[in-house]
């Protein structure tokens, strides 16, 4: 039996694999700085708040801390499965989020994706953005749509035009406070949201009345 060995030259595919594992060992470990940042500036937030954190408080940031990493890790297993035109489908990775965060976040949330467009497949450093964005503001509905501790209804809904991408979050909630601005005010969680918005060159809007509140979101796309 004759072994006959080929060298990564002689296999263009085989090239082709090796320049991806590269691209995608530095995509991690870039994204993994991302959420090493963002873990950082929460651990800032909390030892300024002072005082002492109570049981559930501890489980729901243990639970966004989890919720950031299961992103990340997330996008690259989808993105094992698309090396030939190094996209990733948008609307699936959201669905799989979204059931993600309903499993993980300790509450008795519902949430709920809903696809109103064909599949939308984009880079994938901005598709890792918007679920940056979505767990975030997932993650807000359910700290603060009833602070009663009524479980929130949320629906998360991505949809998409000629010209551009429409992300909507949506809770069932009491609205946000009067007098406050999400454009400037709120803690940390609504600056990440503003700097990830900035990031994909987007437009967000907030719309809250006293049976709830929307995000909408909209970045333009390239027909590129």
């Amino acid at each position: 039996m004759t072994l006959v060995q080929l060298s990564t030259t002689e296999l263009p595919f085989a090239q082709d694999i090796v320049v991806l594992d590269r691209e995608a060992d530095h995509r991690i470990a870039n994204n993994l700085g991302m959420i090493v940042s963002l873990l950082r500036m929460r651990a800032r937030a909390v030892g300024q708040q002072g005082g002492t954190m109570d049981r559930a408080e501890v489980s729901l940031l243990l639970d966004e801390v989890a919720a950031r990493v299961d992103t990340v890790a997330r996008l690259h297993r989808m993105l094992s499965h698309s090396y030939r035109n190094n996209l990733v489908d948008l609307t699936a990775y959201l669905r799989e989020l979204c059931v993600s965060l309903t499993s993980s976040l300790s509450s008795d949330a519902r949430l709920h994706f809903s696809q109103q467009t064909d599949a939308c497949v984009l880079p994938p450093d901005q598709v890792l953005t918007l679920g940056l964005l979505t767990s975030e503001l997932v993650t807000n509905s359910v700290k603060y749509a009833h602070p009663t501790g009524l479980p929130a209804q949320i629906e998360v809904a991505c949809r998409q035009t000629a010209r551009e991408l429409i992300l909507e979050i949506t809770d069932d909630g009491v609205g946000l406070p009067e007098n406050f601005d999400p454009m400037t005010d709120g803690g940390l969680g609504l600056r990440v949201v503003r700097s990830l918005v900035a990031q994909l060159g987007a437009t967000i809007r907030f719309d809250s009345n006293a049976l709830g509140t929307r995000v909408q979101l909209k970045m333009p796309i390239s027909r590129e």
